[in-house]
């Protein structure tokens, strides 16, 4: 079998790193074990790489969110909202414009609801009763 390496001919050979560790198929036809440690270490490594690029690219998901989107959801995770919430406030965010959509979860202000809204009105409901969740109003 021929390998075309310069570096597994090399140690094929056995002329790198001892003679006489040859082994394999075919007699002196053979690989040295060298060559198997390394070509070892080298597919630990890779397999190693790949492992930890997985592993940071799943933590990303859950890392610190650093941009106002990122915030928005980890606030609507937080107020374990569902996924018709969540759209209902992206709505209002979008109709109202404030700075970053996460200022919505601390400035009732924000919250100017009409039900005659061409978007928001089909979420009135909704958002009136995350306005109550999210900033209870004590009655007076």
């Amino acid at each position: 079998m021929f390998v075309s390496l310069p570096l597994a001919n090399l140690l094929a050979q056995g002329d790198a790193l001892g003679r006489g560790w040859k082994f394999g198929w075919g007699g002196e036809a053979g690989y040295s074990l060298w060559l198997w440690l390394i070509l070892g270490v080298l597919i630990g490594c890779v397999v190693g790489l790949i492992g930890w690029l997985w592993w940071k690219i799943r933590q990303e998901g859950r890392g610190p969110y650093y941009s106002p989107n990122g915030l928005f959801l980890e606030l609507c995770r937080a107020h374990r909202l569902n996924a018709l919430e969540t759209l209902a406030l992206q709505q209002l965010a979008v109709q109202q414009k404030p700075a970053a959509a996460g200022l919505l979860f601390i400035q009732p202000e924000l919250w100017n609801l009409d039900p005659r809204h061409p978007v928001l009105g089909s979420f009135y409901e909704t958002l009136e009763s995350l306005r109550l969740r999210l900033f209870v109003e004590s009655p007076e």
